[in-house]
């Protein structure tokens, strides 16, 4: 045949939410278990289920560039949802203490960076946009993201990603809290409306038969807790 059907092959990414973090599934606590999966080359979108009972899924969002009868969140900068969603929670106000589950992804796959030039938190029960980092952003975000918690209180810290233009970027790792005090690392002010996106290394490009060529990140970086910094390996 002439053509390739695409299909749904996204893998699916869980988020137990625990309610007293006992680690088993007790639903008159409150727990819940919901599923989010991307479509990859199949689509630009995302979706998820309640699978709290494994034998009564239900549906509870799709996200997605543009409208239709099933997109209940519009994010105008997704791309082909390559990016596995990457689950965390993360403060919303500098008195926070409560916190809102988010999964981040990667604004996604485009081969010309038309699409795709973002990183997202999206609210894990509803679909709706927590926040979006695009600042500076000029190439694709296909990989999936890498979450710090550095301090281990449950809180997200910051967060590396890299691009398709060899690029690394970090989000968070602010230090001077909302009283204007200075943060010793690894502490960071944890609410993401915070955050910037800052870019912390450029791959160089190459150049094959007079032709340039750009070094892509499609996986997340490895991350070494150090005393005093961060130790990332990356690959291209």
């Amino acid at each position: 045949g002439s053509g390739h059907q695409d299909y749904v092959d996204g893998s699916p990414k869980i988020y137990f939410h625990d309610v007293d973090a006992d680690g088993v599934l007790d639903i008159d606590d409150g727990d819940k278990v919901i599923l989010v999966c991307g479509l990859r080359k199949g689509g630009s979108s995302y979706f998820a289920l309640d699978i709290t009972v494994p034998n009564d899924p239900q549906y509870l969002w799709q996200i997605s560039p543009t409208s239709d009868n099933y997109t209940d969140v519009v994010i105008p900068e997704l791309g082909q949802s390559w990016s596995e969603p990457q689950f965390g929670v993360v403060k919303t106000s500098d008195v926070d203490t409560t916190g809102t589950a988010v999964c981040f992804i990667g604004g996604g796959y485009s081969p010309d960076h038309s699409a795709g030039k973002a990183v997202i938190a999206v609210n894990v029960f509803t679909g709706a946009v927590v926040r979006t980092f695009t600042s500076g952003m000029n190439f694709s975000v296909a990989s999936s993201v890498k979450i710090v918690d550095a301090d281990d209180n449950g809180f997200v810290d910051k967060v590396y990603v890299g691009d398709l233009g060899g690029q690394l970027w970090r989000l968070g790792q602010v230090t001077i809290d909302a009283q204007g005090y200075t943060l010793t690392f690894p502490n960071c002010d944890e609410n993401i409306h915070n955050w910037s996106a800052e870019r912390l290394f450029a791959a160089p490009t190459y150049t094959i038969e007079s032709t340039t060529y750009t070094r892509k990140f499609f996986y997340p970086p490895s991350v070494t807790l150090e005393k005093g910094y961060d130790l990332l390996f990356m690959g291209t």
